[in-house]
């Protein structure tokens, strides 16, 4: 299957959309951690097209077609912020970015630590992408 390729201003409504769900939604719903992964992964790709001065996802490379948000904010020259976070369920589970994603599309469970650790990452980083765009 091939790759889906957007430019900017699909990303940047993208992540818009996805933020409004988030407040519709209240970000302390677990449905909400899920939208944030894409909000900020739209963020992210849409500060990386804009710094390579390129206008579709097809310019990217390989490397660049990530979900790991680490790896996108070093591309970008930041630092990478979000931590390695177990899973209360399927216990034993261990996610990072790139993964993250895939736990809570498929009904995975973190704890409230975990969580809040998470929400507060999303919203330091969407801070940060709001300066940016």
């Amino acid at each position: 299957m091939s790759k889906l390729h957007v430019g900017k201003q699909e990303l940047k409504s993208a992540y818009n959309r996805k933020r409004a769900a988030i407040r519709e939604l209240g970000s302390h719903e677990p449905t909400a951690l899920l939208l944030w992964c894409y909000a900020i992964e739209c963020g992210l790709k849409l500060i990386l097209l804009k710094k390579r001065q390129i206008h579709s996802t097809s310019q990217f490379s390989d490397d660049d077609l990530t979900h790991d948000l680490n790896e996108i904010q070093k591309k970008l020259g930041q630092p990478p912020s979000f931590p390695r976070i177990d899973a209360d369920r399927p216990l034993g589970v261990s996610v990072t970015a790139s993964t993250y994603h895939q736990l809570l599309r498929y009904g995975g469970i973190l704890g409230v630590q975990p969580q809040s650790t998470l929400r507060e990452k999303f919203e330091s980083v969407a801070l940060w992408i709001d300066e940016q765009i």
